[in-house]
């Protein structure tokens, strides 16, 4: 039978339990939480750039390079189960010695290198035990760079843009000349409705250097979430000459599709809006040519798709194309705050649904 332990405080459960008998937290509500849902797991392509760029950053430097094979091959249920013995060995380890950082270093980065190896979406408990492993990191040590990245690109992961912005403006003091933190950071200001304060943020990105694409594209978005489509308009022609790939320049076009109709005003706004969402929409490379209509009022977007079996893309595939359009329709001002259903046309099924922050 496994050990099983509190994610908050580490201590041994000897036994089920509704709390914990050391901390009191509440394991009861942590275990029915089950899996992340839509509304609490929306970006999944976040949490790609989370696992493959804090992942990759933190475990060589704590504990040495990570072993290849992991999830696949002949020996990959093997080494699963290897790295589930290092995790349960490591708990024992911080809960033994609770002032050990090096213990702790060595847990969070294995418990990213699980994540990373985990097949469909990632359980709540696990993202709650290293983000309280990261907290422990900083208790010990507050300018541990790989522990800050971390917990910032988790925070933004989760949604939690507060703490995201928190986490990255303590990791830029320590590296301010960082500037794909810097673009990102500017990106969390954005979420958190400070369009000012990220507009500065990039172009203290593009006076360094002019040619970086993520600030460019990001600038773009951001000044279309102002209401600014001129400047959007040019800023996002700008970014596809500088564009890492196709796929990047794909993406990219889309959007600047979807925001190229004339800026309008008194009674006919609400239809321009409507015609660059419709747009926006149809240029989805995954759902455009399954899309059928849509439906918009003052708090609700309905998309109504036909024959697009949403069900039976994988879980990851899914995530991601949710991520995406998410992020696409919240490129449009006129978008905040709405909630977002996508809808099967004929059977009038809902597939789907998230909300625009």
């Amino acid at each position: 039978m496994p050990k099983s332990y509190c994610f908050k405080c580490r201590a041994e459960l000897k036994q089920p339990a509704r709390y914990c008998p050391s901390c009191g937290a509440n394991l009861s509500k942590l275990r029915s939480s089950g899996k992340l849902g839509l509304k609490g797991y929306l970006a999944l392509l976040l949490f790609t750039v989370f696992l493959w760029g804090s992942f990759w950053w933190l475990q060589p430097k704590l504990i040495g390079t990570p072993p290849k094979n992991t999830a696949t091959g002949p020996g990959g249920s093997r080494a699963r189960g290897e790295l589930a013995d290092r995790l349960d060995a490591l708990r024992e380890k911080v809960a033994a010695k609770p002032s050990d950082l090096k213990s702790w270093q060595a847990l969070a980065s294995a418990l990213l290198e699980s994540l990373a190896v985990h097949r469909g979406e990632p359980e709540r408990a696990q993202l709650e035990e290293l983000k309280a492993a990261l907290q422990k990191i900083l208790e010990l040590s507050p300018e541990d760079k790989g522990a800050l990245l971390s917990m910032a690109e988790l925070s933004f992961t989760l949604q939690d843009f507060g703490s995201a912005e928190k986490y990255y403006r303590r990791f830029l003091k320590i590296e301010p000349d960082n500037l794909k933190i810097r673009a990102r950071h500017a990106s969390t200001l954005a979420f958190l409705g400070n369009h000012d304060g990220a507009i500065n943020e990039l172009r203290e990105v593009l006076n360094r250097d002019p040619e970086n694409f993520a600030a460019t594209s990001y600038l773009a978005i951001v000044y279309s979430q102002k209401g600014d489509l001129k400047h959007a308009q040019e800023l996002g022609k700008k970014a596809l000459s500088l564009a890492p790939s196709r796929e990047a320049a794909d993406r990219l076009s889309a959007f600047l599709k979807s925001i190229s109709g004339p800026e309008s005003s008194g009674d006919s706004a609400e239809s321009d809006y409507n015609t660059r969402l419709e747009k926006l929409i149809r240029n989805q490379p995954v759902a455009g040519k399954r899309f059928d209509s849509l439906e918009v009022n003052s708090t609700e977007i309905t998309l109504y798709f036909k024959a697009f079996p949403m069900d039976q893309m994988p879980a990851g595939p899914r995530q991601k194309f949710l991520s995406r359009l998410k992020f696409n329709i919240s490129s449009l001002k006129e978008s905040s705050g709405k909630h977002v259903r996508l809808v099967d046309k004929d059977s009038g099924r809902e597939m789907a649904a998230f909300d625009i922050p």
